[in-house]
């Protein structure tokens, strides 16, 4: 078994996420056709062919400020000086529940594995570290949104799925 060293993402990582980003979708539309028609992450209406590159310069310009900032949190996964691993969490504000009367929720999100590291323990470390870096803000609820390669290491890790719905403007 390879080494694997986890460690804080930095300002610095900000391409290296935003590409494991973009990796992480176009994975996702490969295995499930390019609309992956309504999932969370497309509309049932199609909306035309993903534009990666796009979501990429997206991603990164998201994290060049909630890294700096602290309301998006990284954990990269390396082995020797390459990263194999990364996932986000971003600190969100949201209306409170009865179970939790906070208004601070978690989202998980980018969680992303390279392929020839996969069914390591590499993603679980990952996810573990950012739930984590959730307790230590206080954090009560964490939410994400899955996709079926990743359902079963979320399930396995507690969490459950909820109906939610979403209108596309």
């Amino acid at each position: 078994m390879v080494a694997v060293r986890y460690r804080r993402g930095r300002t610095a990582d900000i391409p290296l996420l935003a590409r494991h980003h973009r990796a992480m979708f176009a994975e996702m539309r490969g295995r499930a056709g390019l609309s992956l028609q309504g999932s969370c992450c497309a509309p049932v209406n199609g909306g035309g062919t993903p534009d990666f590159e796009r979501l990429e310069q997206a991603q990164a310009d998201k994290l060049q400020t909630q890294l700096a900032d602290n309301t998006c949190l990284a954990w990269l996964a390396e082995t020797g000086n390459t990263a194999i691993g990364s996932g986000c969490l971003s600190l969100l504000c949201t209306t409170p529940v009865p179970e939790d009367p906070s208004c601070r929720v978690g989202f998980l999100h980018s969680l992303f594995v390279e392929q020839t590291m996969r069914h390591q323990g590499v993603g679980g470390r990952l996810v573990a570290l950012l739930l984590d870096e959730a307790r230590e803000q206080g954090i009560r609820r964490v939410q994400l949104a899955a996709s079926e390669a990743g359902r079963p290491l979320y399930e396995q890790m507690g969490f459950v799925a909820l109906d939610h719905m979403v209108k596309w403007l």
